[in-house]
């Protein structure tokens, strides 16, 4: 009965060890986007969000794309300068926040297109 029950107690220390372990993880990682203050995420199975820390409030746009197989996982397709102005005047700095996607989808996975 001994042996199982330091297992059990070391199992149990293991699982709050991985708990603690992912939530530290998650924190320095919200500490950096906010330091950052723009950040992208997959949205949905084939399109990004653009999300920028505007006054203190994340605002967002979406960016179509399309998951691939093989070398390149996706491509992600760029409205035009023209199509560009569609979105909200926060993001009209077009070549800033292309050159940011570009660094969290870096061009050897990633396609680029303007559409």
């Amino acid at each position: 009965m001994n042996i199982i029950l330091k297992i059990f107690l070391i199992l149990i220390i293991l699982l709050v060890g991985v708990i603690l372990f992912f939530l530290i993880r998650f924190q320095i990682w919200k500490i950096k986007e906010n330091k950052r203050g723009w950040r992208t995420r997959p949205l949905g199975r084939d399109s990004i969000c653009y999300d920028e820390k505007i006054n203190n409030e994340w605002k967002r746009i979406e960016i179509s794309g399309e998951m691939l197989v093989g070398k390149m996982l996706k491509v992600i397709y760029f409205k035009n300068e023209k199509k560009w102005t569609e979105y909200p005047e926060w993001a009209h700095n077009r070549e800033e926040i292309i050159r940011r996607v570009k660094m969290d989808y870096p061009p050897e996975q990633t396609e680029y297109e303007n559409v």
